[in-house]
Order: structure tokens, then C-alpha cells, then sequence
């Protein structure tokens, strides 16, 4: 190229009075470029500006890859002239990137449209593009005259695929509100939570990020996405709502972004990406690309990752809800009402159990939230709660409703605080490849393979984003006589007598015990909730003195077939012995069922 084209046309910054969600066809005012933005003037009604740039490396040798924005300020529509763009180079060579097939042939008046072009050199010379320069090409005379329009210097935007990286000091921090550059729109952006999770053996990181309009006109949150940054790598997400996510003045909602990784993969920031289409000639596909615009800092690992910076909770009081949340209706209290450990017998796990309490403080009756939980220990490592499935699926006015959940965790765990959370779920489409490869390659060529794509499933996912917190201590269980606790009941126990019954058998003549228990008991709820039907029992268990397990009986606490007040007389009659068995102890067990059997916790111990 010949040098002189380095002489650069005169460049204009204009602040923009007409915000551009979406171009009008026409205007009060010319529009304009965003403010500071720096733009080329072609004519008297034709200015660019230069989008997005890529530069990344492929199998062959290079894709280069520019979106080009040309503004008509005039009144009425612009035909866009075959101008021809170039990609000049540190080595010297320019490189004509072809237009797309797919790039409009005229610019509305008082609007703007986007020009997309590429170029794939079979090189392997190292390359940096420095320049793109608008040339108008005069192929009617002879030798073909050129034009230089505009030269513009774009060696701080190129974005250099799975391979770039954003400066450390150009990060936001974590919580800090930004704009996305390169994008017409006044939405504000703020990452608020991040969980991690596993799709197959792969984990997943679910990022909640808290969207606010502060302008005065309705917007929709343009196309973009996040993506993981490792060292030497890079994992492209996927946005979870899948349809337009529209924010009307003064308005607040989250979006949520799921990110698979390989499992050596250490995370060091997220980089948001906006994605960018070029149409080959005779292609009906169009490739995408993605390009970054600004990154976000992770949060720090620190005492906030298991809730030791925040108060004790107290059982039983309103927990905070966040109000940007749709997952809880504001006429919902929620409380937590208990944090339990229970047993496995046999197993090498414990299980803990939480009872969240809804209780419905409006006039019309409401469902049951749909809402997950985990439990996160002093390391970082989080738990995920089971939502035990239950026939109460509304919660009426002035009524509460019971939800239990519940943890499997190792029997090593220690810990008895954790970080309780509430989990407002999302789905999630299939991850996306981890390079910003295009998605329909060019003949001969093939985009690289990515570890995370391989390791991602299929199907959608399930992600879950934290809504509410409470740092709570597992509560301790004091062994009843007379009164007997296990949430939303209390059973008072009065008198009790454990008789043996001595049997003969027909055919042998020998003695067989049974037994049975009578007792005075009187069994209410505390609370004016809907309790679970199905999952929460009474277990009684008789032993002998060495501790042997000699007979059992599980009973329900609502329907008719539940344990009533007043005098009982309880048969054991699922087990016999054939030698009578003294001392006894009756132990009085709390079942919930759960997904891999009934887990129990002694509530109660009466020895004879």
C-alpha cells in the first residue's frame, strides 16, 4: 500500500444528543456517534466509526475480522458506496477484507447500520493489524485510481480471540456497576453472585448479574454473553433467559450466565462479549464471533464465601429477600425454622435438614415458592439441598406452609454453621464452544477443539442464583421426656408403661414376646402452617440393653391414620423374640424422607 495513505483525513468527536437504542427513521436531530466516539467522514452526509475488531489465529494461519458502523445524517436514505476496506499490518501488507452478504445495500436517513467484513490469510508470518483504512477504489479509469477516505488506528481495539487478555487495572470490581462499550444502550450492569455447580463431571460457574435502567424510555438488553478467562483459555457462557429481557424506566432484573470450564481450569476474571456475524458469498449460514468489551474482576474469597460476615441468624425471624427477585412474592415472609443434623444408619454421610417457613401475608392465596437451597461450610464448599416434594403446593391468606430441605454431607464435615442460602432457579441453555472460533468455519479450514464444549452436556442445565442468606448454627437436639420437639409439632408425653406380651407358638410350644408401649400424649403444631404430610414422621424404636434393634413402628402425623392425643396403646407387631428382654429402651426418632432413604434424629429416650 502506497504510504502516502497514512495521511489521515480530519476526525470529528461529537457528543451525542439522540440516544441510539434503536434507530429511528427519523429524528429531531442528525444522528450521532455515542459520546467520545471518534468518527471518519466520507461526504457531506456519510460518517464511520469503527466497531469491533478481531484478530485471532487459526489452524492455516490468521482470520481478521472489522464491523464498521456508517452514520447518515442527512434526511433521506444513503446508498452505500463499494468503498473497500483494508487491514494494514506491522509487517506492511494490507489485507481486503470482503464485505458480508448479508450487509445492508443503503442507510435510512438520521440512522445507522453496521458493516460487517473479513479476511482469512493462509500465512503463518506473525501479524498485528494496526490500521483500517476506507479506500475508494476508481476501476473506470486507467490504471485504477485510489482514494484513501479514512485511515483509522485500531491497535487498542483488536480483540485476539480466546487468546486476549484484558489489563488487570481495565477490570471492574466485583459489585461495581458499568456500561458495556461499543453498545448503544444506557443499561447499567452489576455482577452480584456467582455459584459454582457441575454439569456431568464438568463444573459450571452461574453468574447473577443485576441489570437497571436509569433512563426514561423502555430498553431491552442487547445480545451478550460472558465468558470464563483462564490462563491460556477461554470458556464462552450462554445466557439463561432465553427470551428479549425488557427494562422499563427506573426498572431492575437479572440476568443469569452459565459458564462450563474443565475441570483444571482456574478462573481468573469475566470478560463480557458481545457477538458479531459475517455471511460468506454463497453461504446461507452466517459464522459468529464474539468480541470483548470490558472485564469484571472475580470476587475475593474471603470470610463473605461462608457467611461469617454476616449475624447469627435467629430462628424463626423474617429472612431478607432480594427485592429484584421474582422467585418470592413480596407478600411472602420467609423464615428459616430450623437447621438439623440427622442420621443415616449404615452410611458414611449425615444428612442435615432445613424447615423454611412461608407464610402468605396478602388477601388472595399463593403458591409455594419454587426455590432451591445450599448450604456453604467456612471453606467454600457448598452443599446442595433437596426440595422434598409435597401435596401442598399453595400457601392461603394468613397461613403458613412448610418446605423442608434437605444435605447430604460427608460424615468428615465439622462445621456446625454454615452459610444458608436460597436459590432462585434458572435454566440454562447448552454451553457454548470456549473459543470465539466462528461457528460455521470456512471451507478448508476447522475451528479449534474446545475442552469445554466436549465436557459440556447437551441438554439444558438448571442454575440456581442466591436470593437469600443467613449465616445459622446448626441447632442442637435436647433429648425430651415430657416434651417432645420436631417442628411445626410439639408432643407432650405424660404417663408411659412398656409392657412384654408372652405368646405361644402352636406347632413348637415355645414362648415368643411381643410388646407394646400405652401412653398419655398430646400432639399440636406451634404454628398456624400447613405441614407436610408426607415426608415428617414419628419412629419408634425398641432396643434391649446391648443396644440391639428388637422391634420398630413409623407413625403419621396428619390424616386419619395419624397419631392422635389421648391415651395410646402402640403394638409392636412387625418383630418377636423368643427370650424375654430386659431392660428396655424406647427411642422416639424424627424421620424425613429423603432421596436416598429416611434419615432420623433421636428426639427422645425412655429406658424402663
Amino acid at each position: 500500500m502506497n504510504m502516502q495513505w497514512k495521511t489521515r483525513l480530519s476526525t470529528v468527536l461529537l457528543a451525542s444528543s439522540v440516544a441510539l437504542g434503536v434507530a429511528p427513521a427519523y429524528a429531531a436531530e442528525p444522528a450521532a456517534a455515542p459520546a467520545a466516539e471518534q468518527l471518519y467522514v466520507l461526504n457531506s452526509s456519510t460518517q464511520a466509526q469503527v466497531k469491533s475488531v478481531l484478530q485471532e489465529k487459526t489452524p492455516t494461519g490468521w482470520r481478521i475480522g472489522a464491523v464498521i458502523k456508517l452514520y447518515n445524517t442527512s434526511l433521506t436514505a444513503s446508498r452505500i458506496p463499494d468503498y473497500e476496506l483494508r487491514a494494514l499490518t506491522t509487517g506492511g501488507a494490507p489485507y481486503i477484507l470482503q464485505p458480508s452478504a448479508a450487509n445492508p445495500k443503503s442507510i435510512p436517513p438520521q440512522s445507522y447500520v453496521e458493516l460487517s467484513y473479513m479476511a482469512e490469510p493462509d500465512t503463518q508470518a506473525d501479524l498485528a493489524v494496526t490500521d483500517l483504512a476506507l479506500v475508494d477504489v476508481n476501476m473506470e479509469v486507467y490504471p485504477k485510481v485510489e482514494t484513501l477516505l479514512a485511515d483509522a488506528p485500531v491497535s487498542a481495539k483488536v480483540w485476539h480471540g480466546s487468546d486476549a487478555v484484558l489489563p488487570d487495572a481495565s477490570l471492574k470490581a466485583w459489585s461495581e456497576s458499568f456500561l458495556i462499550p461499543g453498545i448503544t444502550s444506557g443499561l447499567k450492569y452489576t455482577a452480584v453472585s456467582v455459584t459454582k455447580q457441575f454439569s456431568g463431571q464438568a463444573p459450571t460457574y452461574t453468574v447473577q448479574m443485576k441489570v437497571d435502567n436509569p433512563g426514561s424510555a423502555t430498553e431491552t438488553v442487547p445480545d451478550f454473553t460472558l465468558s470464563g478467562k483462564s490462563e491460556g483459555q477461554s470458556f464462552i457462557g450462554k445466557r439463561a433467559e432465553q427470551g428479549p429481557v425488557a427494562l422499563n424506566p427506573g426498572e431492575q432484573k437479572y440476568i443469569h450466565f452459565s459458564i462450563t470450564t474443565t475441570n483444571d481450569a482456574k478462573l481468573s476474571a469475566f470478560y463480557v462479549l458481545t457477538p458479531e456475524s459475517f455471511l460468506k458469498q454463497g453461504q446461507t449460514a452466517p459464522s459468529t464471533y464474539y468480541i470483548g468489551r470490558i472485564g469484571v474482576q472475580l470476587p475475593s474469597d474471603n470470610a463473605s464465601a461462608s457467611g461469617s460476615a454476616l449475624p447469627v441468624y435467629e430462628f424463626g425471624k423474617p429472612l431478607a429477600v432480594d427485592p429484584v427477585s421474582q422467585a418470592i412474592s413480596p407478600q411472602m415472609a420467609v423464615s428459616l425454622m430450623g437447621l438439623q443434623w440427622f442420621e443415616n444408619e449404615g452410611q458414611q454421610y449425615r444428612t442435615v435438614v432445613a424447615k423454611v417457613r412461608y407464610v402468605n401475608n396478602g388477601g388472595s392465596s399463593l403458591a409455594v415458592p419454587e426455590v432451591g437451597a445450599d448450604l456453604g461450610n467456612s471453606q467454600g464448599v457448598y452443599y446442595s439441598g433437596v426440595r422434598m416434594a409435597s401435596p401442598v403446593k399453595e400457601v392461603l391468606p394468613g397461613l403458613g406452609a412448610i418446605v423442608n430441605y434437605t444435605f447430604t454431607v460427608p460424615k468428615s464435615e465439622k462445621e456446625e454453621q454454615f452459610k444458608f442460602r436460597l436459590l432462585e432457579p434458572a435454566a440454562v441453555a447448552a454451553p457454548a464452544t470456549a473459543s470465539s472460533t466462528p461457528a460455521t468455519p470456512a471451507a478448508g479450514t476447522a475451528p479449534a477443539a474446545s475442552a469445554a464444549a466436549a465436557a459440556a452436556p447437551s441438554a439444558a442445565a438448571a442454575v440456581k442464583s442466591p436470593i437469600s442468606e443467613a449465616f445459622a448454627a446448626v441447632q442442637n437436639t435436647d433429648l425430651g421426656t415430657t416434651t417432645l420437639q420436631m417442628y411445626p409439632y410439639e408432643l407432650k408425653l405424660g404417663s408411659w408403661v412398656l409392657t412384654t406380651v408372652a405368646g405361644t407358638n402352636p406347632a413348637t410350644r415355645a414362648y415368643t414376646y411381643t410388646y407394646k408401649v400405652k401412653m398419655s400424649l398430646d400432639v399440636n403444631t406451634t404454628d398456624e402452617v400447613v405441614a407436610d404430610p408426607v415426608n415428617q414422621k414419628l419412629f419408634m424404636q425398641l432396643e434391649n440393653g446391648a443396644g440391639t434393634r428388637l422391634t420398630y413402628k413409623s407413625f403419621a402425623l396428619t390424616g386419619d391414620s395419624r397419631l392422635m392425643s389421648g391415651e395410646q396403646t402402640i403394638a409392636f407387631d412387625n418383630g418377636s423374640t423368643d427370650q424375654m428382654e430386659a431392660p428396655l429402651v424406647l427411642k422416639i426418632y424424627e424421620t424425613i424422607s429423603t432421596p436416598l432413604g429416611d434419615a432420623k434424629r433421636l428426639i427422645a429416650e425412655l429406658k424402663q
